[in-house]
């Protein structure tokens, strides 16, 4: 078959037509695998019904804007039995959990589940452990792997800290945070408003540290 010029062009342009359909199937196809955690498959809203998945990514609150936090070497919080005392009253009301929606439904805030996991293993640490706890600490130290990486906390923290003397200079570097007295705030009001649930619906109240 003799192919004309005309042809060609014609041939050619259908070629294009049909190149460029394929192109965009196979955008509309790889945008349909993209991982849901990429910013451009996030859902983001005012109201939520928190049924299902239907919930935001993170506590709705005010944060009262960041705060500085300046590192200090502390004999508190030593891996001792009398550290406990000291741990305690970092538990918040409602034991970091939360409740949320018209339901109450219960959520566990990630910065009180990171405290649970590092108390759990200064526990470990200072008790006569039989390894039954292990799978349990191994859990904790995976978990803290990826809140660490996640947080990616890009402070410039100045020297070598192996040769430092942390008894004459106790101070390291100060870090910006969210503001944690108004997140242990709003824990507080959430349980309150919680037991009020409790009250008025009939429910077995429980006490601020238990969930």
């Amino acid at each position: 078959m003799l192919v004309t010029p005309y042809l060609s062009v014609f041939l050619m342009f259908i070629l294009s037509i049909v190149s460029i359909a394929w192109t965009y199937a196979f955008l509309e196809f790889f945008q349909t695998l993209r991982p849901k955690s990429e910013n451009n498959q996030i859902e983001k809203k005012d109201v939520y019904s928190f049924q299902g998945y239907d919930i935001p990514e993170i506590l709705q609150m005010d944060f009262n804007g960041f705060v500085a936090m300046s590192a200090e070497e502390t004999l508190h919080f030593a891996a001792t039995d009398e550290a406990e005392d000291e741990w305690t009253p970092l538990e918040p009301y409602g034991r970091g959990v939360v409740r949320q929606g018209p339901d109450q439904r219960a959520f566990l805030l990630s910065v009180f589940h990171q405290l649970h996991c590092l108390h759990y293993i200064e526990v470990e640490l200072t008790s006569a452990s039989d390894m039954a706890h292990w799978p349990h600490v191994q859990h904790c130290l995976n978990m803290i792997r990826q809140w660490v990486i996640c947080e990616a906390d890009v402070t410039l923290e100045q020297g070598f800290f192996a040769r430092r003397n942390f008894t004459a200079d106790r101070w390291g570097e100060t870090y910006v945070c969210r503001d944690w007295e108004a997140v242990y705030a709003e824990m507080k009001r959430n349980w309150i408003e919680f037991y009020q649930y409790q009250l008025k619906h009939g429910i077995p109240t429980t006490p601020f540290n238990s969930t």
